[in-house]
């Protein structure tokens, strides 16, 4: 967890587990549980504000483990809150100039396939 003040706002800021882990210590439904239980405990404390869902613009492309994961994630906070949802693509400094346009072009693959459901419910992709 990572308690922050934003415009005088405070937030907590927490950091879970990914689905489809190649090299698991906990399967899916665990960490799926987890995280429920998670919200659950936090609930009367706190409102859930977002959830930012974090891509590695550089990682080997996998439908299905990105399918799996958008599953997970749609269980776990259902479709009446994907306009809550930002979709962060991450570690674009890592990407050597001449592959700039194959990641734009991964990205724009990822929002016209698998985030597409988010996006068209609201969902926003930084």
């Amino acid at each position: 967890m990572y308690p922050a003040v934003i415009h005088g706002q405070r937030y907590v800021f927490v950091d879970t587990p990914g689905f489809n882990d190649p090299a698991p210590t906990r399967t899916d439904l665990d960490i799926f549980l987890e995280i429920l239980v998670w919200f659950r405990a936090m609930s009367p404390y706190c409102d859930l504000a977002g959830i930012l869902y974090v891509h590695d613009i550089t990682a080997a492309r996998n439908p299905a483990s990105t399918e799996t994961n958008l599953n997970m994630f749609k269980e776990l906070c259902g479709e009446e809150f994907f306009p809550n949802v930002t979709i962060l693509t991450t570690k674009w400094s890592m990407v050597a100039s001449a592959a700039i346009y194959k990641s734009e072009n991964t990205q724009r693959q990822f929002e016209a396939g698998p985030w597409k459901l988010l996006i068209d419910r609201g969902a926003k992709v930084f």
